[in-house]
């Protein structure tokens, strides 16, 4: 996972040069791999909470109340988290089809006017590469458009846990002989909220990059 130091150094890395969009996406990719392991490690301590509260009866009733909650919300995480994936996915293979594209465009460019006055299929090629690489950039901002609202989603989820932390620690110290158990859920749900705060902040510095490199 990316912490400010180590995106520093990937921006470093390039000396000046724009990142290219693959490789940002690339690693939004796998930013988001760890954000749906903690959204599942939310899912799993609803279902730890349920347990627990189907034996505490009275004593966890007020708990039992959330758990359904944090795990529909947990959910709705992964499944979010999963799209980004598939769009980071095709943002890099358009990302690279564009590259490579406009490469081959600026080679052909280079030839000479008498080769082209030889072959002029030459120049219909030309602007057939070219017009196939704006294709894969409009692809491009449009999964960069994409990918920024299911990040908002994300968010957006994640402050309805944060929230929710508070009223899970009051339940669970009204929990008798089961507060202990319930307090360390609570305990484990504010640490993957936190976590998740985190790698949403990262997906922000991401992002702008992209779309710095897709306007």
């Amino acid at each position: 996972m990316l912490n400010q130091i180590s995106l520093l150094d990937l921006v470093d890395s390039f000396n000046g040069r724009p990142i290219p969009p693959y490789v940002l996406a690339a690693t939004l990719a796998t930013e988001l791999t760890s954000t749906k392991q903690t959204a599942k490690q939310l899912s799993l301590c609803s279902k730890n909470a349920q347990a627990i509260t189907a034996r505490a009866d009275e004593w966890g009733k007020g708990f039992s109340g959330i758990t359904d909650y944090i795990n529909d919300t947990a959910n709705i995480m992964i499944e979010l988290a999963d799209k980004v994936g598939k769009l980071a996915q095709g943002l890099t293979k358009a990302s690279v089809k564009s590259v490579f594209e406009q490469k081959m465009a600026a080679n052909l460019e280079k030839l000479s006017a008498q080769a082209f006055q030889a072959h002029p299929e030459l120049h219909g090629l030309t602007q057939e590469i070219l017009k196939s690489a704006d294709s894969f950039n409009n692809k491009n901002v449009e999964a960069v458009i994409e990918l920024k609202k299911n990040l908002r989603e994300i968010k957006d989820c994640n402050r309805t846990l944060n929230s929710i932390v508070a009223i899970c620690r009051i339940e669970a110290s009204r929990a008798g002989p089961f507060q202990d158990s319930l307090w360390a859920i609570a305990d484990t749900i504010e640490g993957a909220v936190l976590t998740l705060k985190d790698r949403m902040l990262m997906g922000d510095r991401l992002m702008n990059l992209m779309e710095m490199q897709t306007c």
